[in-house]
């Protein structure tokens, strides 16, 4: 049987991309930014001039470890004086709704994987309509965990969400506000249109191996954190502008190709 490799998917595609109205202003951004917060019940960006922290990750029921980067971040801000931000990257395509479940058998501390919903397969979480919490529940009931418990009474007071990534973010930033405090969240998706942006992008899919070397060298220099290097078989080149781009592997030498960028 033939192995086909995962894939990212860029939808809307880059030659559809369009600032509309007012999408280049910092003035618009944030006022999305604060109707989100509005409607999920969570914290406002704070606009005084002073500098920005940020973190971030997929929308996902994530590890502690990305927890303790939100905790991490608190402590700084409180000690500098800076505002914070946490960034969900809603345009891949991960689980939203996995969770792994800790348990302990002969002795050992094991970890069950649970799928609390279904979601469309190779869709962005940000394109995707939220879960049907009464599904979530329904499963998450059956888990014999003590852990669970306060995951079922934030999905009781959950606001309605534009999308998955959106419904998973407003979960996420109720469960860790006791450790991180309340932390204002912005989207990938909301800079879509703004130039930066759009350069950034293009030019991964023009210098697939620049990208490639420049995350080797970081590798390379922190080897205590256990990744593996990535290698880039082909080069992408894009048709037109912001048109359609051939596909670059990247993979580990020691598996299968991590990703495609198409």
């Amino acid at each position: 049987m033939s192995h086909r490799p995962p894939s990212v998917r860029i939808e809307p595609t880059i030659d559809r991309w369009s600032p509309g109205t007012g999408g280049h202003d910092l003035n618009d951004l944030i006022a999305r930014i604060h109707d989100r917060a509005t409607r999920l019940g969570i914290a406002h960006l704070d606009l005084q001039p002073e500098p920005l922290i940020a973190t971030g990750h997929q929308a996902q029921l994530w590890h502690p470890g990305i927890l303790a980067k939100d905790i991490a971040m608190d402590v700084a801000a409180q000690r500098f004086g800076t505002r914070r931000l946490h960034l969900i990257v809603d345009q891949d395509t991960n689980e939203a709704w996995r969770l792994d479940v800790p348990y302990v058998q002969d002795e050992r501390l094991r970890v069950r994987s649970l799928l609390l919903a279904d979601q469309l397969p190779g869709v962005p979480t940000g394109y995707q309509a939220p879960a049907d919490i009464t599904e979530v529940q329904r499963r998450l009931a059956g888990v014999d965990s003590p852990l669970t418990a306060d995951l079922l009474s934030v999905l009781d007071k959950l606001p309605p969400c534009e999308s998955l990534a959106v419904q998973v973010a407003a979960v996420l930033a109720r469960l860790k506000k006791p450790f991180a405090g309340d932390i204002p969240i912005m989207l990938v998706s909301d800079l879509v249109g703004w130039p930066a942006y759009e350069s950034i992008v293009v030019r991964m899919l023009n210098e697939a191996g620049g990208c490639v070397t420049t995350y080797n060298k970081a590798v390379a220099q922190h080897p205590e954190a256990g990744m593996s290097p990535l290698i880039a078989s082909r080069a992408a080149a894009v048709d037109g502008a912001l048109g359609h781009a051939t596909p670059t592997r990247v993979r580990r030498p020691d598996r299968q190709p991590a990703g495609v960028c198409v």
